[in-house]
């Protein structure tokens, strides 16, 4: 599972009826073929509506991957941007930092 940082971050943003929060996200040792779950509780939220994901990059700036958050089953899916191809089970990710911003209740 992947591991989320906060205290980089001030307190959380209310927008309205929605509230905002920002971290940085850290990937799994072990990616799941299936996605990394990413729940809204671990986003400090009861649901979330959005989430928006900067670039992955790793720990020595060579390399790159795209994150998108799959809602209906509340995963997040790791893509190498050259090929355009799912990250294959079991890599490990957890060189890659992307920051994050998710929004709901």
């Amino acid at each position: 599972m992947a591991t989320l940082d906060f205290s980089q971050f001030r307190a959380e943003d209310g927008s309205n009826t929605k509230r905002r929060i920002q971290g940085i996200y850290t990937g799994p040792a072990s990616y799941a073929a299936a996605g990394d779950p990413f729940t809204a509780a671990e986003a400090k939220l009861g649901q979330i509506d959005h989430i928006n994901f900067g670039i992955a990059i790793n720990a020595a700036n060579t390399a790159t991957r795209l994150l998108i958050y799959d809602v209906t089953n509340a995963i997040v899916r790791w893509y190498v941007p050259d090929t355009g191809a799912e990250v294959a089970g079991t890599t490990d990710l957890s060189t890659f930092t992307a920051r994050f911003e998710a929004i709901g209740r």
